[in-house]
C-alpha cells in the first residue's frame, strides 16, 4: 500500500462532513498501532497543501472503497503484513497528451531502474530533537555558505529556525509562537546581507505569513493576501535583485496559483497567472534569475500536469510541461547561471522521481529514479558547474522510508541513499554552496527529530 492509496483514502474522508472526527479516530488508530507514516499522511490530507489527491471517476470507486478496507485492516492489525508501494502499476490516465503543446519525454540518461551507488559520504547530524519536530523543512545558504533552516514543531505548534551561522548550530528560535496546529510549507531564503525571510502558510486562519529578522528581530507579516481567501498553502519564496522578495502560493478557496512580490516597494498580488480557469497552484516552487525574471513550477490538479509559468519575455506565461499521467507532485525549481530551467517532481501514476530541463532549448524529461517507490517530497539545486543536485523522499517500504539523493555532476545521472536509519527523508530539502557542496535538511519520522546531512 502506498501513500498514493493512503492519500486517495483521506481525500475521500476529506470531503465527508465528518471529516473531523474520522480524522481524529484514525488518529488515535494508527498511533495505538504504532503508524507514524500513516498518522503523517491523515495530518496531510486534512491539513497540508494538496486540496483532494486523487479526483477519482465511477470506475475507480469500488477500488477505493477497496483500499479504505485495506487501510483500515491494517490499522487494526488485522492484516499480517501490509507490504510497501513499488513503482509502476498506476492507473494511467485514459487522455493521451497533445503531442503538438507537450514536449515528448526523451531517452532517460539513466537506466529505468539505476542500481544505487554506495551512499556517498554526507556527514549527517540530529539538528532538533525537542519533542515531534523537523515538519516541512527548508534550507538556504548564507554568503558565507553557513546553512539556515525553516522548519514547523508539530509538538508546540510553533514556526522554528535554526542556524549554524556563527560556526555551529544554535539553538532553536521560535519564528511564529502562536502554537497554531498547522504552520506548514515553510519556505526559506537567505538575502545578500545574509538577513533571514521566511513564507508559510497558517492552517488555522487560512492565510499567508511571511516572516524575516532583516530588522535584527523576527518580524512576521500576515496581512500580503488580503483577499480573505484560505490562501498560502505550498508557499514557495526567493530573492530577487535589491533583496526584494517574491512567493508563489495556492489559493485553496479558489483553486488559483498566486504571486505576491514587494519588488516595486510595496506588496503586490497576482491572481491572474494561469487564466486557464482550471485548479492549479498546489505544490508551487519559485526561483529568480539573473535579470530579475520569475520563475514557477506547480501542478495543476484539474489535469494531472507540471505546469510552468514565466514572465521572463514580459507578460506572464504558462506552459503544461508533462502531461504523461498523473505527474507534477511535490515540484522544485531551479535556475542555473545560463538562465536555463530545471524542474524535479514526482510522478504519482508510475511513483518515479522525473526531472524536467530546457537546458537544450527545449523541454526535455527523463525518469531519474523508477526503483520501487521514488521521488516524493523532491527539492532541486543546482552548483557552479550547473549541474543538478536533487534529495527525495524514497516510500518503497512503508513506514520506512530513507533519504535519496541523485546529481548529475559525473556526466550521467546516479543515485544513492543518504540516510536510511528508521522512517528519514520526508519534508526534505537541498541547496549547494559556492564550494558546490550538498545540505540537505530533512524529517525524522521515526524519531520525530529535524535531521541535516552535508559532504
Amino acid at each position: 500500500m502506498n501513500d498514493v492509496t493512503l492519500m486517495t483514502v483521506c481525500c475521500k474522508i476529506n470531503n465527508n462532513k465528518n471529516a473531523h472526527l474520522i480524522m481524529a479516530c484514525l488518529l488515535l488508530l494508527f498511533s495505538l498501532q504504532g503508524y507514524p507514516r500513516l498518522i503523517r499522511w491523515v495530518l496531510i490530507m486534512k491539513f497540508s497543501d494538496v486540496r483532494c489527491c486523487l479526483e477519482m471517476n465511477k470506475r475507480f470507486i469500488l477500488k477505493t472503497i477497496i483500499k479504505l478496507l485495506l487501510l483500515l485492516l491494517c490499522g487494526l492489525g488485522l492484516l499480517s503484513s501490509c507490504g510497501g508501494g513499488g513503482g509502476g502499476g498506476g492507473d494511467v490516465s485514459d487522455t493521451a497528451p497533445d503531442p503538438g503543446t507537450n514536449p515528448v519525454p526523451a531517452p532517460d540518461p539513466a537506466p529505468d531502474n539505476p542500481t544505487p551507488n554506495t551512499p556517498a559520504p554526507f556527514a549527517i547530524s540530529v539538528i532538533d530533537s525537542t519533542g515531534d519536530t523537523g515538519w516541512f523543512t527548508s534550507v538556504a545558504l548564507d554568503a558565507t555558505n553557513k546553512a539556515h533552516i525553516s522548519y514547523y514543531d508539530l509538538t508546540s505548534g510553533n514556526l522554528k529556525y535554526i542556524s549554524n551561522a556563527t560556526g555551529s548550530w544554535a539553538s532553536p528560535e521560535i519564528v511564529d509562537p502562536i502554537g497554531n496546529f498547522f504552520e506548514f510549507s515553510t519556505s526559506i531564503a537567505v538575502d545578500s546581507n545574509n538577513k533571514v525571510h521566511v513564507s508559510y502558510y497558517d492552517e488555522t486562519n487560512g492565510s499567508l505569513k511571511y516572516a524575516t529578522n532583516a530588522s535584527g528581530t523576527w518580524v512576521v507579516k500576515n496581512d500580503i493576501d488580503t483577499s480573505g481567501n484560505d490562501v498560502g498553502v505550498s508557499s514557495s519564496i526567493a530573492i530577487g535583485s535589491n533583496n526584494k522578495v517574491h512567493i508563489s502560493y495556492y489559493d485553496f478557496t479558489n483553486g488559483n496559483l498566486k504571486y505576491a512580490t514587494n519588488a516595486s516597494g510595496f506588496w503586490v498580488v497576482k491572481d491572474d497567472i494561469d487564466i486557464s480557469g482550471n485548479d492549479v497552484g498546489d505544490f508551487s516552487s519559485i526561483a529568480v534569475d539573473s535579470s530579475g525574471k520569475v520563475h514557477i513550477s506547480y501542478y495543476d490538479f484539474t489535469n494531472d500536469n507540471l505546469k510552468y509559468a514565466t514572465n521572463a519575455s514580459g507578460p506572464w506565461v504558462t506552459s503544461a510541461i508533462d502531461s504523461t499521467g498523473d505527474v507534477g507532485w511535490y515540484t522544485s525549481i531551479a535556475v542555473d547561471s545560463n538562465n536555463k530551467i530545471h524542474i524535479s517532481y514526482y510522478d504519482v501514476t508510475n511513483n518515479d522521481l522525473k526531472y524536467a530541463t530546457d537546458v537544450s532549448g527545449s523541454w526535455v524529461i527523463s525518469t531519474i529514479d523508477s526503483a520501487g517507490d521514488a521521488g516524493e517530497y523532491s527539492s532541486i539545486a543546482t552548483d557552479s558547474n550547473n549541474k543538478v543536485h536533487i534529495s527525495y523522499y524514497d516510500a518503497t517500504t512503508l513506514n520506512d522510508g530513507n533519504l535519496k539523493y541523485a546529481t548529475n555532476a559525473s556526466g550521467s545521472w546516479t543515485t544513492s541513499e543518504i540516510d536510511s536509519t528508521g522512517d528519514v527523508g520526508d519534508y526534505t530539502s537541498i541547496a549547494v554552496d559556492s564550494n558546490n557542496k550538498i545540505h540537505i535538511s530533512y524529517h525524522d519520522a521515526t524519531n520525530g527529530n529535524l535531521k541535516y546531512a552535508e559532504k
